[in-house]
């Protein structure tokens, strides 16, 4: 999908390769000649279809697949969403003073977050939902999360 002769206006010696790893100033290169865009949509099938592949990144692969949390006793698992209330938790457990000028502040309630990021797949077809659904589910159910009921209609 790169237009031919990119690779001359980017200063590379031979036509673009996507086996190939550049530099990360190669890719900056590239970023600002083509200027790509994605749409949410298009990020979710790609996350779905490297999944599909067996070669999904690891920034959005299954967590239970990575960190394999019914193999280990884990003491504390936190959440993000929750990360502030979790770290006092944990640090008042193991008896060390929590700073609280350096705890992360949470922006949002958990229920005005969790309606910000349902707006992201208001677009999305409810197929589409439906595959992410089973994609996560493992990990949702692992960790207590749950979608509002009007996430698959």
């Amino acid at each position: 999908m790169v237009p031919p002769n990119t690779h001359l206006e980017v200063n590379i010696k031979t036509p673009i390769d996507p086996s190939v790893l550049y530099s990360t100033e190669e890719y900056e290169r590239l970023y600002l000649v083509l200027q790509p865009s994605l749409t949410f949509e298009q990020f979710l099938k790609f996350v779905l279809k490297t999944y599909e592949e067996g070669n999904p990144d690891s920034h959005w692969s299954p967590y239970h697949q990575r960190c394999c949390p019914c193999h280990f006793d884990y003491d504390y698992i936190t959440k993000v969403e929750t990360l502030s209330e979790d770290l006092e938790y944990v640090f008042k457990k193991l008896g060390i003073p929590a700073d609280h000028h350096t705890a992360m502040k949470r922006k949002m309630k958990n229920e005005d977050s969790s309606n910000l990021y349902l707006q992201y797949y208001q677009n999305i077809s409810t197929s589409l939902r439906g595959e992410i659904y089973k994609y996560l589910k493992p990990d949702m159910d692992l960790f207590g999360y749950e979608l509002s009921e009007n996430f698959l209609n």
